[in-house]
């Protein structure tokens, strides 16, 4: 779900238009609208769309016509500062010539953190926006989810789930938009993703819980992208998920299906978490990879025997448990998405996903 036009405005059009373009096509979720002129930006302002300005420095001094906590500027020194005052404005600044995706993540937590009412003007004569952050009249769980949430987990260890969640994330995003969330105890997902961690799963759980309107905004600051995978870096102890209440993993499983741009939503579940009430009852899909050895299957049956004595037994009919392929060398060495795709993995989650898609498809014809 969009939410009004981020407007940006730089004198120099190549930049500034491949800016606009890949804030337009990225988690970020507004409509993006390029200027070049400050007097063309003031005549779409007033159409009442626009509920975010980025615009390069030298021309902020001629944006007297909107709210200053509604503007951030696009800095030439190249560092980012919490406030810079221009014509007697303070204004946040990011440096303009950095990573785009930094650029993204930056706006993202800038829209996140400072609510704003464009309705309120500063200049005479602007119409009131429809587009603006106004409290929502519905409750914010209202709605169907637009994303299927497939979860993956087991009770055995060492069985390959992290790999085939990273495979199944890989290749659902080279024709969908994917989301990996990892929910282990003691996840090194982050570290392995090489990104800094500037807002984890942890943070944007506490968001949910406060019933954060801005929590998709939130959410678009702290993904992270790995070749066709995104992903928000894990928490730093699994305490602090296993505290979470159903009712909030509800809340924020549905707000990231209904208002992201998600399609797929993946949790990779570690083996506690597997027992958290109501988390597993949200998931469309539950694949639990397997062993055959005497252990791990005594591991699986006192699971199974669990489930039932929780008055979970229904969950059985969306588990999928899966014989995964053995490991090559570079992937049992370390999870690398590219060569993921063109590994046995990369294969076995084709097949499984084409044999879905040929069961759905037959179940709608009969």
């Amino acid at each position: 779900m969009r939410k009004g036009i981020l407007a940006l405005c730089d004198q120099d059009e190549m930049y500034i238009r491949a800016l606009g373009e890949y804030l337009g096509r990225g988690r970020l979720p507004m409509d993006t609208e390029v200027f070049t002129r400050v007097d063309k930006l003031r005549s779409f302002f007033e159409t009442g769309q626009v509920t975010r300005i980025l615009v390069d420095e030298r021309l902020a001094g001629e944006l007297d016509f909107a709210p200053e906590e509604a503007v951030m500027i696009l800095g030439r020194a190249g560092q980012d500062t919490l406030a810079e005052t221009i014509s007697g404005r303070r204004y946040p600044v990011i440096g303009k010539y950095q990573a785009a995706d930094r650029i993204l993540s930056r706006v993202a937590v800038w829209i996140g953190e400072s609510p704003v009412d464009m309705h309120r003007s500063e200049a005479a004569g602007v119409a009131e926006s429809p587009g603006a952050f106004a409290p929502t009249r519905q409750p914010a769980w209202y709605g169907t989810s637009r994303a299927r949430v497939r979860a993956i987990c087991s009770p055995i260890s060492r069985c390959g789930k992290t790999t085939f969640a990273v495979a199944l994330g890989e290749v659902l995003g080279e024709t969908k938009n994917a989301l990996y969330l990892n929910m282990e105890e003691y996840s090194s997902f982050g570290e392995i993703g090489n990104q800094d961690q500037e807002g984890t799963l942890t943070d944007l759980l506490y968001y949910a819980g406060q019933r954060d309107e801005n929590l998709i905004f939130k959410l678009s600051g702290a993904v992270r992208t790995w070749k066709n995978l995104d992903y928000v870096p894990p928490s730093f102890s699994g305490a602090d998920l296993r505290t979470v209440e159903s009712s909030e993993w509800e809340y924020f499983l549905g707000r990231l299906g209904r208002e992201s741009d998600y399609e797929e939503i993946l949790l990779d579940i570690g083996a506690s978490m597997m027992e958290v009430p109501g988390l597993l009852e949200l998931c469309d899909r539950i694949y639990v990879p397997v062993l055959e050895d005497v252990l791990s299957q005594d591991k699986l049956f006192r699971f199974t025997e669990l489930m039932k004595a929780q008055n979970r037994a229904g969950l059985m009919q969306r588990m999928v448990k899966l014989h995964l392929p053995p490991m090559t060398g570079y992937e049992a060495a370390g999870i690398d998405p590219g060569r993921l795709l063109r590994s046995p993995m990369g294969d076995y989650v084709r097949r499984l996903l084409q044999a879905e898609e040929e069961k759905n498809a037959a179940a709608l014809a009969e």
